[in-house]
């Protein structure tokens, strides 16, 4: 397994950000809640679909931050979508500029691990996707801070899938007619090895804040090809507590699993 991010220190919730476009009822503050929905969503305005033309925001927190990981999640961007995440410092000193991975088809996110932390006064997201069919850019989620690269990354042990509905109709004859209801990509993460100093500011935070319902950012190895497909945001929910590991005082093992917050 490769180097695996955890991320849930948002900055963009407790930031003040401002977009170059924004319809009237679905105005950039909708990145603040952690709703999934297209209908809470920040959307561009109708022929916007360019960073040039007001498909961007900026991200500025009170005082500088540590940055590492980026996400913009269920969107309609599509796959020809560019995504540019740069990080300044006031007034306009460039700190760091990267490009999130490419939209996959049916996944909707574009995600971006800077490689190391950066600190910074603010952040500016800019999106690209002039042929998007719909006309403009609609984005429900987005991540942007630091991230926890446990030390030990996630185990093999670890699984991931979907948890769906779908309503299944079967006739006399045995005709079925499935009528998929939602679909959400879900991980069952294990760290069978998190050291003495990481437990307490990063799992055992992470730990704290899982019931009070915000989302989370996992990525299972930042140096993936397929970062898109990997990648979830969502709720975490704890599957066992924080255990101690093979008799050390200061190794422990937990077990959490996400779901992708639709």
């Amino acid at each position: 397994m490769g180097n695996t991010a955890v991320a849930f220190n948002n900055v963009i919730k407790f930031a003040t950000i401002t977009a170059g476009s924004a319809e009237v009822n679905l105005p950039i503050e909708n990145l603040q809640n952690d709703l999934g929905a297209a209908s809470a969503a920040w959307q561009t305005m109708a022929g916007v679909r360019a960073s040039a033309a007001g498909a961007y925001f900026t991200v500025t927190p009170i005082g500088p931050q540590t940055w590492r990981c980026f996400c913009l999640c269920r969107t309609n961007l599509t796959a020809a979508a560019v995504v540019t995440v740069s990080l300044y410092n006031n007034p306009s000193t460039l700190v760091y500029t990267g490009t999130a991975s490419a939209v996959v088809p049916g996944y909707g996110q574009a995600i971006l691990d800077a490689g190391q932390d950066y600190v910074a006064d603010y952040c500016v997201i800019e999106i690209d996707d002039p042929g998007n069919p719909g006309g403009f850019v609609n984005v429900p989620l987005a991540y942007a801070g630091p991230a926890w690269l446990p030390r030990v990354p996630m185990a093999w042990a670890s699984t991931f899938g979907r948890n769906r509905k779908t309503d299944d109709f079967r006739t006399i004859g045995g005709q079925r007619y499935p009528t998929p209801r939602w679909s959400a990509r879900s991980r069952q993460v294990v760290l069978d090895w998190i050291e003495g100093d990481e437990i307490w500011a990063e799992a055992g935070e992470l730990d704290r804040i899982s019931g009070l319902g915000g989302n989370a950012l996992i990525i299972p190895n930042v140096q993936s090809a397929t970062i898109s497909n990997e990648a979830i945001f969502g709720i975490i929910e704890v599957v066992t507590a924080i255990s101690y590991q093979a008799g050390y005082a200061d190794c422990h093992r937990w077990q959490f699993g996400i779901e992708e917050r639709l």
